[in-house]
């Protein structure tokens, strides 16, 4: 006999962020770190690192102000402005939030847009450290 669902309660949409996540959240700021490392004779990485703080922590908060408004059945934050906060720096905020609060996670177009972008992030980094020679490359193809 199968047994009727229950009704969600106000916590049963929380996750955990289990000893995987944590690693592969490590892993994902390793190379952009590395690279601000490698930039800071030019530029005032505290700065980059303080905003990149801020702007993670502003993106958590609207993920999970977004599913506590899915759960409530009300208007809801867009798509593209989940995407944009991502793009601009709070990546790190999303992918916490997104396993923390199980939002957004089982949509599959979602979840390409968003590792697209921190695919970008990582090849940025990666570019950066081995002295932007892939971009150069790229460029001299397209240009010749």
């Amino acid at each position: 006999m199968r047994r009727p669902l229950a009704a969600p309660t106000a916590g049963s949409d929380t996750g955990t962020l289990g000893f995987a996540h944590w690693l592969v959240f490590a892993g994902l700021l390793v190379a952009p770190n590395l690279a601000l490392r490698r930039l800071e004779p030019a530029l005032e990485t505290q700065w980059i690192l303080a905003a990149w703080l801020v702007l993670s922590v502003v993106t958590y908060v609207v993920y999970a102000l977004d599913k506590r408004k899915a759960r409530a059945r009300t208007t809801r934050t867009s798509e593209a402005t989940l995407h944009v906060l991502s793009l601009i720096g709070g990546w790190p905020g999303a992918y916490l939030a997104q396993y923390r609060h199980r939002h957004k996670t089982a949509k599959a177009v979602f979840q390409f847009v968003f590792w697209l972008t921190v695919a970008a992030y990582q090849f940025a980094a990666i570019d950066c450290l081995l002295e932007w020679e892939i971009s150069r490359s790229v460029v001299s193809r397209l240009t010749a």
